[in-house]
């Protein structure tokens, strides 16, 4: 058991810091938490001391910086060759989750999940080429239904990252009416 020299209070040696200029107890005066205050209310200070210290013993810290670095050049240099190759790390594992979640949603198909068709011509919609108008669509038989021009046809079936929703109260309008409706587009 130690006494903290601020706070006057007995603690176990866990709580002081080790100081090997301090030859008689081994540890600090100041148990960890009167320093760790002493830090937080004199930052500004602490920050300015540590300035001018730098300043002063420039040549001491490169001559310091540079045996330690002879001393420990192999890990600086394994440290270095893991950073630098953070990034081509990263664009594998995106490269594998993504083969990997392509690889598994093929199965699931493979499976025999059933895929959601056309209402009007039956054939097979992904998501990007599907019209929820009440009654799924792909984007030619809308086209068609929603009775839009050539040039309006043409530049409906050129969007094909958009998926198109339209109201369910709509989609009566398309079937049977001369009503054109727009869609409405949403990009993500």
């Amino acid at each position: 058991m130690l006494t903290c020299s601020k706070c006057k209070i007995s603690k176990p040696i866990e709580k002081f810091c080790k100081d090997r200029n301090n030859k008689t107890r081994g540890y600090r005066s100041n148990c960890k938490a009167c320093d760790k205050k002493y830090r937080e209310d004199n930052r500004e200070k602490e920050l300015i001391r540590h300035k001018i210290y730098r300043k002063k013993n420039k040549v001491k810290i490169l001559a310091q910086n540079k045996i330690y670095y002879q001393l420990n050049r192999q890990k600086i240099l394994a440290k270095m060759k893991v950073y630098q190759q953070l990034p081509k790390v990263r664009a594998k594992l995106i490269a594998y989750w993504t083969e990997r979640n392509r690889r598994l949603s093929k199965e699931k198909l493979s499976k025999g999940l059933k895929l959601k068709s056309c209402h009007i011509c039956k054939t097979e919609l992904t998501p990007e080429s599907m019209i929820d108008a009440g009654k799924l669509y792909c984007r030619p038989c809308y086209a068609k239904e929603a009775g839009m021009t050539p040039i309006q046809t043409y530049q409906f079936l050129k969007l094909k990252s958009a998926r198109v929703k339209v109201d369910a109260s709509k989609a009566g309008k398309i079937l049977g009416s001369n009503e054109k409706i727009k869609p409405r587009y949403d990009w993500w």
